[in-house]
């Protein structure tokens, strides 16, 4: 059983490179000592590399590694944050918008927004344009982010917001 939980975990994470422990939980269900357990094994064993995010530990598959760049990497990692997704695809979809206007079309508070505007910005994911007391946000590279995003795996409790962009994308 012991095995099988460790092979269940390896396997997770390799299909959802950025994965954070919460996420292993809920997915195999298992206890969050459990699966911290079979994570830190997995790591020991070289088979798992721990990335340190913004206040999270998420983890990589070494498999998957020689395949994605660092940025990449941290695309994929903060992707992995609802509202940052949403508000990537926000972008992705209007160009170029204002701090105001993404929290109202994403039903969250300001704050909250703000923050995941200020992790993308800081990631170069997106760039703002002041204007007068205004902050407009848009992508720096939309079709990097485009192309990032189709090799991006959501996790099946992820928003069904990116379903809905998915399809968009690989036209």
């Amino acid at each position: 059983m012991n095995r099988q939980n460790r092979e269940a975990v390896l396997r997770f994470v390799a299909a959802y490179p950025g994965a954070h422990a919460r996420e292993v939980e809920r997915r195999l269900g298992m206890s969050s000592r459990l699966a911290a357990y079979h994570l830190e094994a997995l790591e020991r064993d070289g088979l798992v590399e721990r990335v340190e995010e913004e206040g999270y530990t998420r983890y990589v598959a070494r498999s998957s590694l020689p395949r994605i760049t660092p940025a990449e990497l941290r695309f994929i990692c903060l992707m992995r944050r609802p509202p940052a997704l949403r508000a990537t695809q926000l972008l992705l979809d209007h160009g170029e918008v204002q701090a105001g206007e993404v929290a109202r079309l994403l039903e969250l508070a300001k704050p909250s927004v703000r923050y995941h505007l200020a992790m993308l910005e800081e990631a170069r994911v997106a760039k703002v344009r002041p204007d007068g007391r205004q902050r407009w946000y848009r992508l720096r590279d939309p079709g990097w982010v485009r192309r990032a995003l189709t090799r991006f795996e959501p996790i099946p409790e992820e928003p069904e917001a990116f379903e809905a962009m998915w399809d968009d994308l690989l036209r």
